[in-house]
């Protein structure tokens, strides 16, 4: 067992930088997520409106009318899984995400460090 001193010393202080570059890569996530507005949108491009996925209940009502009716029906299942999936994407896919308008300082403030967390966890790979 030929280890020198500097070896011993450099495991702890490796899995700290990694510690510390998941803090910096963590911060600004929280800091980009905190300047993004989100909003409905995608019904309002059709015309119809923020809240117009009214149609999309339909399968989903079937399914309960149908298995409440036969409850070992696989196509009344079917038809409730593929309603909840319908409203799933749907409300999904009438978000619309935006970056609030920020000044350059406060843009670098945010991906600097997370870029240096990123170096910092390249570095402890």
């Amino acid at each position: 067992m030929d280890r020198s001193h500097s070896d011993e010393l450099a495991a702890p202080a490796r899995g700290g930088l990694a510690i510390v570059g998941l803090a910096l890569v963590g911060f600004s996530l929280w800091a980009l997520f905190d300047n993004v507005q989100i909003s409905g949108g995608l019904f309002a491009s059709w015309g119809l409106g923020q809240r117009g996925f009214g149609w999309s209940l339909v399968p989903l009502l079937i399914g309960v009318m149908w298995v409440v009716a036969n409850r070992r029906s696989v196509w009344g299942w079917g038809l409730i899984v593929v309603g909840i999936a319908i409203l799933v994407l749907e409300v999904l896919s009438s978000l619309v995400f935006y970056f609030r308008p920020v000044s350059l300082n406060t843009l670098l403030l945010m991906v600097v460090p997370g870029a240096a967390g990123l170096a910092l966890l390249a570095k402890y790979l």
